[in-house]
């Protein structure tokens, strides 16, 4: 199987230089002719257990790839962008590199990219992917895997237990690649899950300028993780989704498992880049005035972080 990621930020270099180092066919495409310039010269270099590794691939802007007329012919496409880059552009871009039998997997955070994307793609042909892998984008070409996870896999309407033959061989590419991976039939739920718990720990963590551990140090922090997460789980319960019952906890483990890390959020206000807050606190905001309910702890911190990027 030949396998494609579109987007060169921290994970999506992780998985360009993991897939690499296992032989597993894959092309990188980036934003930007520079990035891709970079790489092609210097190759892609990971950090991972104190040890550095070099990976050499085929990478390509997008732009050299429509220049060029580039046939890839792939069986997978990640897309590892952020959701606010997922536009008209780059969806017309996808959509000309998928085949009959190309299927495109989305590591996007928070709701609302798979309605999106579905304007371009089939909605059949679209996978969303939940992961706890953590990475740190050093330069271009440098990245470091700053935390081990899992990765789960799914179409968000399927209940079927059963996954066919494209499906577990993606799985296993994963797995050869050195990730923990799963198909699941109860995407929404861990999509979900993930969104609560981001919408905690980012937004904080991007206010007070902290790492994620340091969340744990106050009572008074605490007291709002708790409350942020107890708004967001009204709006979950309102919309139809089961919650796991320990989120609470989860919050706290993912808090300590990556103590010094520095959230995503963080790093966009410490690069001056745009942030996810209207992908995450500022979707459930709009969920929560449809079924008319108050959060105004997230209505708060999503004007503070609209606040520091303006």
């Amino acid at each position: 199987m030949k396998f494609c990621i579109v987007g060169g930020g921290s994970l999506g270099l992780l998985l360009t230089a993991k897939y690499t180092l296992a032989n597993i066919p894959v092309v990188l495409i980036t934003r930007t002719k520079e990035q891709a310039k970079i790489i092609r010269r210097y190759g892609l270099q990971l950090t991972e257990e104190k040890r550095e590794h070099a990976a050499n691939f085929a990478c390509y802007s997008m732009v050299e790839i429509k220049e060029n007329d580039v046939d890839l012919n792939l069986d997978w496409i990640f897309l590892m962008v952020k959701q606010h880059h997922i536009n008209l552009s780059l969806g017309q871009d996808i959509s000309t590199l998928m085949k009959a039998h190309t299927k495109l997997l989305c590591f996007q955070n928070g709701i609302g990219h798979e309605e999106k994307l579905s304007s371009w793609i089939p909605s059949n042909k679209i996978y969303l992917a939940i992961t706890t892998e953590a990475a740190k984008k050093n330069s271009a070409h440098k990245v470091e895997h700053t935390g081990k996870g899992n990765i789960w896999i799914g179409q968000e309407s399927q209940k079927s237990e059963s996954f066919d033959k494209s499906e577990k061989k993606l799985i296993k590419s994963l797995s050869d690649a050195g990730f923990k991976a799963q198909m699941t039939n109860n995407m929404s739920s861990i999509i979900w899950n993930k969104l609560l718990i981001n919408s905690v720990i980012n937004p904080l963590t991007a206010i007070l300028k902290v790492s994620n551990g340091k969340l744990l140090t106050s009572e008074n922090w605490m007291q709002l993780m708790k409350n942020l997460l107890e708004e967001g789980k009204l709006v979950a319960k309102a919309a139809g989704i089961e919650t796991e019952v320990h989120l609470w906890d989860q919050l706290i483990e993912v808090c300590q498992k990556t103590s010094n890390n520095t959230s995503s959020m963080l790093q966009d206000i410490l690069e001056g880049r745009e942030t996810e807050i209207d992908r995450i606190n500022g979707g459930l905001i709009r969920l929560a005035s449809d079924y008319k309910i108050d959060v105004p702890n997230h209505q708060v911190v999503f004007n503070m972080v609209k606040g520091l990027t303006n």
